[in-house]
C-alpha cells in the first residue's frame, strides 16, 4: 500500500473449513475483539459451504476425531461451532457484524445443506432481518472453484463480485 493508505473496505471469504474459520473469527470476541480495526474495516463476510453445526450422534461427519483435535473436545466443539457462537453472541457483537452472504452448493452433502440452512436462519433471527443466501446451482462441494475461468458454472462468482462491489461502496 502507498504510504498513508488505509485498508477500510475488506471482504472476507472462506470455503468449507475456511467458512468456519471466517465465521468463528467474526462471531467470537475472544478471537476478534469488538474494538479491532480489522472488524471495523470489514464490510462483508462470504462463508461458502460451511459445516457450521456438528453433532456427535449418528454417522461421523468427518473422519477420525478431527473436530476434537480442532476444538479441543466434543464439549468445546458444541460450544465453539459457528451456530453456537451465533446463539451465544452478545447484542453488541451481532450489531458489529458486517454484511453476510452465505453460499452453498446445490449438491452439498445433506449435513452441510442443513448446517447452512440453520446458520442462516439463526443469524437472521439474531440480526432481525434477512441475509443474502444463495445456492450455487449445479455444483457439489468442490466444483465451484474448479469452474472459475472456464466460462461454465461461474455465475456464483459473478454474483459474489457484484455483491462485493455494492457492499464495499
Amino acid at each position: 500500500l502507498p504510504s498513508g493508505a488505509q485498508l477500510d473496505r475488506i471482504v472476507v471469504m472462506g470455503h468449507s473449513a475456511g467458512s468456519n474459520h471466517v465465521s468463528t473469527l467474526f462471531l467470537s470476541e475472544d478471537v476478534l475483539p469488538l474494538s479491532s480495526p480489522v472488524r471495523a474495516a470489514t464490510r462483508g463476510l462470504v462463508p461458502k459451504g460451511g459445516a457450521f453445526k456438528f453433532a456427535f450422534e449418528g454417522p461421523p461427519m468427518l473422519p477420525g476425531n478431527v473436530l476434537e483435535e480442532y476444538y479441543g473436545s466434543q464439549e468445546a466443539t458444541l460450544l465453539k461451532m459457528p451456530t453456537a457462537l451465533v446463539a451465544g453472541a452478545s447484542e453488541a457483537l451481532i450489531k458489529s457484524l458486517p454484511d453476510v452472504f452465505v453460499l452453498r452448493s446445490e449438491r452439498e452433502p445433506a449435513t452441510i445443506q442443513a448446517a447452512c440452512d440453520d446458520f442462516v436462519r439463526d443469524l437472521e433471527t439474531r440480526r432481525g432481518g434477512k441475509i443474502r443466501y444463495d445456492i450455487m446451482q449445479g455444483h457439489n462441494h468442490i466444483s465451484p472453484h474448479m469452474a472459475l475461468m472456464t466460462g461454465e458454472g461461474e455465475q456464483w462468482a459473478e454474483t459474489v463480485a457484484e455483491w462485493v462491489k455494492i457492499t464495499v461502496n
